[in-house]
């Protein structure tokens, strides 16, 4: 039986720790996320509906930001860059953003066209109207509708969102985190007092069943010749006397090996010598050659491949003559990293051509509750040769 050292068991430990412990702080961060959106949630039902709104409070950003960092294997500075573009998407900074979903199940389309004058924030006795909505909610909603609607900023921790125009009534969705909080922390001090006792009695302490772990005797293995007695015995020479004359005879004679005749001196000395000139015309002509061989396809998956990798050198040099001009590298950098496109074309993008020279990305960007569909337009043009974009 082979030994294992004390030493390798505890190195293997400790390598084994740093696996539970980013499991169990993905987890925990999980955990603090849906708690918070549980308390910043509300619904109501109507008569042939159901609606429910998700307040999306600023400190669900770094849990949730954490965890798509985590996810996607971002840095720390893809890791700013996200939570930069995810504060400017939900407008964090100037408004209350909110999740409205509506269920229609009845026969007949609901109205609530506009969505302006039925939904409003009321806040100390004054109803606040919208900033900002998806204008979707002003067409007729069948089945189910989902989209973003944006209050003015406030700082009052509680306060209810009014919607208006859906039977039998108006309906009321209150929001107080101190409150909700007060009572999730309620709820789990009662869910661990449970578990820790585990009976109605508060003063029985729980039973733990106790387990003996028996280790095997030592022993000490020894080896299979000493146990056995058994000697190893050469096997007999039974090379037949006529053979070894012969091998004994070959011994004997001298092989001189033939060398081939070498390269003439003066042949090495009339070839070219590599400058280092020629090897960047070589390389500088394999890189043409390569992009003209390039399909204008292949160059805007390479650019979109680039911009998902945050290279915007490889961009801007993939970008028209005219585009250059237009920007420079400086201010085409920013553009394109302040862009929440970015993001969406991490997880996947499609290609669509709208014509010969014009091509549609899209991609899905999951944001909490709510996936949003984004797309990018780009020009083609061929220039010596070679296939650029038009930003």
């Amino acid at each position: 039986m082979r030994k294992v050292s004390w030493i390798a068991l505890i190195s293997i430990f400790f390598c084994l720790c740093p696996l539970f412990a980013g499991s169990a702080w993905a987890e925990d961060v999980a955990i603090e996320l849906v708690e918070k959106l549980q308390g910043s949630t509300a619904f109501c039902w109507g008569t042939d509906c159901l609606v429910w709104l998700v307040h999306y409070p600023e400190d669900i950003v770094d849990p949730w930001v954490s965890i798509e960092a985590k996810r996607q294997g971002f840095g720390e500075q893809d890791k700013e860059k996200y939570r930069r573009a995810f504060v400017k998407d939900l407008r964090l900074d100037e408004s209350e953003p909110f999740l409205l979903t509506i269920y229609n199940f009845g026969i007949k389309p609901l109205s609530l066209n506009p969505l302006s004058e039925h939904l409003f924030l009321k806040k100390d006795g004054e109803n606040l109207s919208l900033l900002a909505y998806d204008s979707s909610f002003d067409e007729p909603i069948y089945g189910l509708l989902q989209g973003l609607v944006y209050f003015p900023k406030i700082d009052a921790e509680e306060f209810t969102v009014l919607l208006g125009g859906l039977e039998p009534r108006e309906m009321l969705f209150p929001f107080g985190s101190k409150t909700l909080q007060a009572e999730a922390d309620i709820q789990k001090h009662t869910k661990a007092e449970e578990t820790w006792h585990g009976s109605e009695n508060a003063g029985e302490k729980p039973e733990f069943e106790k387990i003996v772990v028996e280790l095997p005797a030592k022993h000490t293995v020894e080896s299979d010749d000493k146990e056995t007695g058994m000697k190893e015995k050469k096997a007999p020479d039974e090379t037949i006397p006529s053979e070894k004359e012969d091998v004994a005879g070959e011994s004997d004679k001298i092989v001189v090996p033939r060398i081939p005749p070498g390269p003439d001196p003066l042949l090495r000395v009339q070839e070219p010598q590599e400058t280092d000139t020629d090897v960047l015309l070589k390389n500088i002509l394999k890189d043409i050659e390569k992009e003209t061989s390039m399909t204008k396809e292949e160059v805007v998956r390479l650019f979109v491949e680039s911009w998902i990798a945050g290279d915007t050198e490889t961009m801007y040099e993939l970008l028209s003559t005219e585009s250059q001009n237009a920007y420079s590298f400086e201010d085409f950098k920013k553009a394109a990293m302040e862009s929440n496109i970015r993001w969406a074309f991490s997880d996947g993008y499609d290609l669509a051509w709208i014509n010969d020279n014009r091509v549609k990305i899209s991609g899905i960007q999951k944001m909490l509750l709510l996936k949003v569909e984004r797309s990018k337009v780009l020009g083609v043009v061929e220039e010596r040769r070679r296939w650029r974009i038009v930003w």
